[in-house]
């Protein structure tokens, strides 16, 4: 049996020849860009669910920080929002282990006024029955309800809320755990009140001249502190009543040459205020 094989055809001049696993090239290839771009697809779903995983924690923490701002608002308004109420940091007890917690008191007056040949107040006994609380988070609430926790109360599962560097004073408040709820993820917050009615405010505004001030801006304005003895301040020659507008914060009397002393970081932030105010009430009666 003769086989007779057909030669290669010819069109226009030029010479065809099918060329065997062509479809199988083209297949591999795609298969190829197929693979890459799951590949692709399954690293973009994971930088998603990791950054969804992140937003929800986020979210969460930033939850927490409200939930901490609702708590000291409501503890502050609840022990301190009647007007009766005075404060005063532990600083006034020697030796106090926390001496800058902020402390809630009853107001009083032995009315001397009214009997003055009467018997001498006991102000001890009366510090400590007028005591109401520390405006600190967590730990026992009946502990926080004693006078006696500033002296030598320890502060339980403590987080730094103020630190020597940044506020010139340190103070933690007890972490107080969260559950996970429906996101899982379990939290915690802390939170501590301080004030600066306490603090030297360096920005007192007022007339220069001691001739133009009447008798009740001596006896009801704020007395202009003495920079003397600060390490960071310098006690200015004039410009009080300009500065307290231009200075509103701690960072900016960093800036006013004429109260920096040098140019280190002002850090007696603890003792001096740029935010400090008052309000005339009467503490005994209301």
């Amino acid at each position: 049996m003769n086989v007779k094989l057909a030669p290669p055809f010819r069109l226009g001049g030029f010479q065809s020849v099918a060329k065997p696993g062509f479809a199988l090239i083209v297949t591999l290839s795609l298969m190829v860009l197929l693979l890459v771009i799951a590949v692709g697809l399954l690293s973009l779903g994971s930088i998603s669910l990791r950054r969804t995983s992140s937003d929800l924690a986020a979210s969460v923490a930033r939850g927490n920080a409200r939930l901490a701002l609702m708590m000291a608002l409501g503890d502050l308004q609840k022990n301190l929002g009647d007007d009766r109420r005075i404060s005063a940091d532990a600083s006034i007890f020697d030796g106090a282990a926390n001496p800058n917690a902020l402390g809630v008191w009853k107001s009083w007056s032995p009315k001397l006024a009214l009997e003055p040949t009467g018997a001498s107040p006991r102000y001890a006994s009366e510090k400590d029955s007028r005591f109401v609380g520390w405006l600190t988070s967590g730990g026992d609430p009946d502990e926080k309800a004693m006078v006696g926790w500033a002296k030598t109360g320890t502060t339980e599962n403590p987080v730094k809320l103020f630190g020597e560097m940044t506020d010139g004073f340190v103070l933690d408040g007890s972490k107080v755990e969260v559950p996970g709820g429906r996101t899982g993820i379990r939290g915690s917050f802390a939170w501590a009140v301080v004030q600066d009615a306490t603090k030297a405010k360096i920005n007192v505004g007022g007339p220069e001249d001691t001739k133009k001030r009447d008798i009740n801006d001596e006896l009801q304005a704020q007395a202009r502190p003495d920079l003397t003895v600060s390490d960071g301040l310098k006690q200015p020659v004039d410009g009080w009543d300009k500065r307290a507008n231009r200075v509103v914060s701690m960072r900016q009397a960093e800036l006013d040459p004429d109260l920096r002393k040098s140019d280190e970081k002002v850090a007696e932030r603890g003792d001096f205020t740029a935010n400090g105010f008052g309000l005339l009430t009467d503490v005994v009666n209301g």
